[in-house]
């Protein structure tokens, strides 16, 4: 939190995701900037299970992580993901297109 943006809360959240919003010390030093944590403060927190819907990623994400070899268990959960919000979206074609993404990185 910057001292000039004065926030103390969190704007909309996201389901999926813990997020908080925390007030702690920033020094300057000959080396850069350091982190005090020793003071930290919690302003505002959103568990994973409340907040908006996750977001859909744009398919050029998709591709762009597919072509950088990103084919871990964390891409298939959320290519899955996205794919389930598309089709409960009623997005059926959109989800076909993320299936594709899919199917690559599995195969």
């Amino acid at each position: 939190m910057c001292s000039d943006c004065e926030r103390t809360e969190l704007d909309e959240t996201t389901e999926g995701y813990e997020e908080a919003l925390v007030e702690i010390a920033l020094h300057d030093s000959v080396y850069g900037f350091t982190i005090d944590a020793t003071d930290l403060r919690l302003l505002d927190y959103s568990p994973a299970t409340e907040g908006l819907p996750q977001p859909v990623r744009p398919v050029e994400a998709a591709a762009n992580a597919l072509q950088q070899d990103d084919r871990g268990l964390f891409r298939v959960s959320r290519l899955q993901l996205v794919v389930d919000v598309l089709k409960t979206e009623g997005k059926y074609e959109l989800a076909e297109t993320y299936e594709l993404f899919l199917d690559a990185t599995l195969n």
